[in-house]
């Protein structure tokens, strides 16, 4: 299928550029193996699973880049870059990623704490074209520039400046009765802050443009919708997906906490349909510095404070 084949082609070009480029640093890696002397092994201890330090610098472009699935209906771009905004710049990934396997009564699990974090990536998008048997679209383009994950953002990059209480985290697992319930199972913990996004529709020129966009924790809101964007307070926390959430009652009081349980994504079969099944309890906020069309004013900032999702069910049929 056209999924599997695509997951294929990642994963191979993944692992290609991660042994190339581990050799460019250090010429002395080779395709050979040796075996481990008694005294080496004794000194390995496998309980506290994988350490990798990360400092990347990261650039992909491509003529074209699209999916489709041999019946003539595709989606693509004419032209896609990622990268740090300027030709053929690279964005930055600086990680100590630990990551772990362990099991408990309830499951295997696989943790990553931090998973990766990532300064100034930018995304570029040209040409988007959706094709089918009765139609062939140019959509537009699309332009992401300055994301910030996982890390903290001064106010020489964007006011106001983001605090990250800690890393990025991510806890995978299957679901219940070995995933025959709710397949895959996962909590996370995250904060983000992109500079700006831009789609330009057809070719006609025109834009909308989002700038200072925040995702972050939902315990920080406060009454800052009436300021400026520049002058709200620094912003704190990380935006939470699956776990225990503050309770209210319909007129917004805090009653107690609430266990929303893990984000799942289940595939499965009935009546001969395929489905894919998400299940995203969320809690957090979410900061718009301003947005505006091409040749409109300004519409000034926005919010959305302690936003919590206590039950978030999508249902994707017939694939």
């Amino acid at each position: 299928m056209l999924n599997d084949n695509f997951i294929r082609v990642i994963n191979f070009i993944s692992a290609f550029l991660f042994f190339f480029a581990v050799s460019a640093y250090d010429p002395c890696v080779y395709a050979k193996t040796q075996a481990l002397e008694d005294d080496v092994l004794a000194q390995i201890d496998g309980e506290a699973g994988i350490n990798l330090n990360l400092n990347v610098r990261v650039h992909s472009s491509a003529t074209s880049f699209g999916l489709g699935n041999g019946s003539d209906q595709s989606i693509n771009f004419g032209s896609l870059e990622i990268g740090n905004g300027t030709a053929g710049g690279s964005f930055v990934i600086n990680s100590d990623v630990v990551m772990d396997v362990f099991t408990e009564p309830s499951g295997t699990w696989l943790y990553f704490d931090p998973f990766l974090t990532a300064q100034g990536v930018s995304i570029t998008g040209n040409d988007l074209r959706i094709k089918t048997s009765t139609l062939d679209q140019i959509i537009g383009n699309v332009a992401i520039s300055g994301v910030y994950f996982g890390t903290n953002v001064s106010t020489a990059i964007a006011t106001p400046a983001l605090q990250v209480p800690y890393a990025p985290w991510i806890l995978i697992g299957a679901g219940a009765n070995g995933g025959t319930q709710s397949g895959i199972q996962l909590w996370a913990e995250a904060s983000a802050y992109v500079n700006s996004v831009k789609y330009t529709w057809n070719t006609s020129g025109k834009s909308l443009t989002v700038s200072g966009i925040y995702v972050y924790s939902p315990y920080d809101a406060g009454n800052y919708t009436n300021r400026p964007g520049d002058l709200w307070p620094t912003l704190n926390g990380n935006a939470k997906i699956g776990g225990t959430f503050t309770n209210y009652n319909t007129s917004g009081a805090n009653v107690g906490v609430i266990d929303a349980g893990p984000a799942t994504i289940n595939v499965g079969t009935t009546g001969g349909n395929t489905m894919l099944r998400i299940s995203m309890p969320a809690a957090l906020s979410i900061r718009m510095r301003d947005f505006a069309f091409s040749d409109i004013t300004s519409f000034g900032p926005s919010c959305v404070d302690n936003l919590v999702i206590y039950r978030n069910i999508i249902t994707i049929r017939n694939l």
